[in-house]
C-alpha cells in the first residue's frame, strides 16, 4: 500500500533523525518549513528548510535498500558527485524515507539540458551540447570506477555473472511493452517485432560478462545541475523493475545503454517543441551519443578500468532501454510515450539495432 504523507510529518522525521542539524532554522524570525518537489517521481519528496531532502518511498521496501547500499558504499570510497546520504528511516525492517542533502539551486537534466539545447539551436548560447554530451559520459565513467572500488559493505564489488540473466530481463521488458502498448506504440512494436528478436538475441552466444554495482536508472534527469557542479542522484534502481534485481551486480554498459538513449531522448522533446528544428537536431544525436560514449571509455582507460566496459551488450540494451521506455510510460507516463516512439525506430533506422 502506498504511503499517505501529512503535512508536516517530513519536517517532523527530520527534526527527530536530526535535531542539530535544524536547531538554528527553530526561532521566530526563521521558521521551518517543507515544499514539496513538484516534477514526475516515482516517490514522494519534500524539502524541508531549503537544507534537506525527505523522500519518501512510495512503498516501504525491506531492508537492504539499493539506494542506501550504494550511496553508503560510493561515501566511503571518497566519491563526492552524488548528494550525501544523511539518514534513513527504518521501521521493522522497512525502509519507509531516506534523507538526503539537499543541493540549493539544483535543477535536473530533463529541465537544464533540453533548454541548453533548445537555446543552442537559436543562437542564444554558444554551442555545448557535444560537450555536455562527453561530460555525462565522463561523469558516468567516474560513478562505475567508484562503484568497482572495494569498501567494508561491498568488499568484491566486480564480479561475473552469466548473461542469462541479463538475457531475461530484455525479454522480459520486451513482454512488459507488448503487454502495455496501445495505439502506434502497439503499431510501432508489431513493426519491428523481427527486428527487435533478432537484436535480443545476440546475448545468446555470450557467456559469463563482468559485472558491479550499477544506478541501474541513469538518464540525463538524474544529473542534478548548481551553479557550480553536477551531480548524479536517485540510485534507487529501476521504477518498474524489481527489488532483487535492483540489488544485483549487472554489466556496467546497463548504465551506459540508458544514458546514451536519454541523451536521443533529450533531442525527441526538443522536436517537440521546435519541429521545424528536427533535421538539424536529429543530425546531432548521433554525434552526441558518440561523444559520451568515447569519454566514458577513455575515463575508464585513464583508471585502469576498462575491462568494465562490454561492447557486445551495447546494442542488445540499447534497444531494451527503448522497450523498457515504452512499457514505463504504458504504464505509469502516458504523455512520455511519444519519445520512445520516436527513439525505438530511430535505432533501426541508424543501424544501431
Amino acid at each position: 500500500m502506498s504511503q499517505q504523507i501529512k503535512d508536516g510529518e517530513s519536517l517532523a522525521l527530520v527534526l527527530r533523525l536530526m535535531p542539530n542539524m535544524l536547531n538554528e532554522n527553530n526561532d521566530q524570525h526563521n521558521p521551518d518549513t517543507e515544499r514539496r518537489i513538484e516534477v514526475d517521481q516515482s516517490n514522494y519528496s519534500v524539502i524541508v528548510n531549503e537544507r534537506v531532502i525527505v523522500k519518501w518511498l512510495n512503498v516501504p521496501l525491506p531492508e537492504p535498500h539499493p539506494g542506501v547500499r550504494i550511496l553508503t558504499h560510493l561515501d566511503e570510497v571518497g566519491y563526492r558527485e552524488a548528494p550525501k546520504l544523511l539518514s534513513v528511516e527504518t521501521r521493522n525492517g522497512l525502509v519507509y524515507a531516506l534523507i538526503n542533502e539537499y543541493l540549493v539551486g539544483a535543477v535536473d537534466g530533463w529541465d537544464w539540458c533540453v533548454n541548453d539545447l533548445q537555446r543552442e539551436l537559436f543562437g542564444i548560447i554558444e554551442p555545448r551540447f557535444l560537450q555536455t554530451a562527453a561530460q555525462l559520459g565522463e561523469m558516468c565513467a567516474r560513478l562505475h570506477v567508484s562503484l568497482a572500488t572495494p569498501s567494508a559493505l561491498i568488499r568484491s564489488p566486480i564480479t561475473q555473472i552469466p548473461i542469462s540473466f541479463e538475457r531475461s530481463r530484455c525479454q522480459g521488458v520486451f513482454d512488459q511493452a507488448v503487454n502495455s502498448a496501445t495505439g502506434s506504440a502497439a503499431i510501432i512494436l508489431q513493426k519491428y517485432e523481427g527486428d527487435i528478436r533478432r537484436v535480443l538475441s545476440a546475448l545468446d552466444d555470450i557467456g559469463d560478462v563482468t559485472a558491479i554495482a550499477v544506478h541501474g536508472d541513469l538518464h540525463v534527469g538524474q544529473f542534478l545541475r548548481t551553479d557550480q557542479d553536477l551531480y548524479i542522484t536517485d540510485f534507487d534502481g529501476d521504477p518498474i523493475g524489481s527489488l532483487e534485481t535492483c540489488l544485483l551486480p549487472r554489466p556496467a554498459v546497463v548504465d551506459v545503454a540508458s544514458l546514451m538513449q536519454s541523451i536521443d531522448h533529450v533531442g525527441r522533446v526538443v522536436i517537440r517543441r521546435e519541429p521545424t528544428k528536427r533535421t538539424t537536431i536529429e543530425s546531432m544525436l548521433s554525434k552526441a551519443c558518440d561523444a559520451m560514449l568515447a569519454t566514458y571509455c577513455q575515463t575508464l582507460r585513464t583508471a585502469g578500468k576498462i575491462d568494465l566496459f562490454d561492447e557486445r551488450l551495447l546494442r542488445t540494451l540499447r534497444v531494451a532501454q527503448e522497450l523498457h521506455e515504452i512499457a514505463y510510460a504504458s504504464t505509469l507516463l502516458p504523455e512520455w510515450i511519444y519519445v520512445p516512439e520516436q527513439s525505438l525506430p530511430a535505432l533501426f533506422e541508424q543501424g544501431v539495432g
